[in-house]
């Protein structure tokens, strides 16, 4: 079973928890999240569609850069696989980017 949270409750100590129970957990999440990461508090220069990825055991946070930094947290999903998505850019035009299938 695979459990989604939304980005207020998520953190790396829950996201275990459940591991430990037998169910795997996906969501975005919050920077400031007590035991995130600190290489992803202060990413830039990353282009849109790039991502940092780090894992621990079966889990897997990381950084996808849309038009903002998006963090995720997952224990479900490949974090080498990605999907493209299109996003607009600023002069109207789309562009297609990869994406962490965990952000979709």
């Amino acid at each position: 079973m695979i459990v989604s949270t939304g980005n207020f409750y998520t953190s790396p100590a829950l996201f275990k928890e459940l591991l430990a129970d037998g169910m795997t957990a996906q969501s975005t999440c919050c920077m400031n999240r007590k035991n995130w990461p600190a290489e992803f508090t202060k990413q830039n220069g990353k282009k849109q569609g790039e991502s940092v990825i780090v894992q621990e055991g079966q889990m897997t946070a990381g950084v996808w850069k849309g038009k903002r930094d998006v963090p995720f947290i997952s224990t479900a999903d490949d974090p080498t696989y990605n999907v493209e998505v299109n996003r607009q850019q600023k002069n109207g035009s789309m562009r297609t980017v990869a994406c962490s299938k965990t952000i979709i």
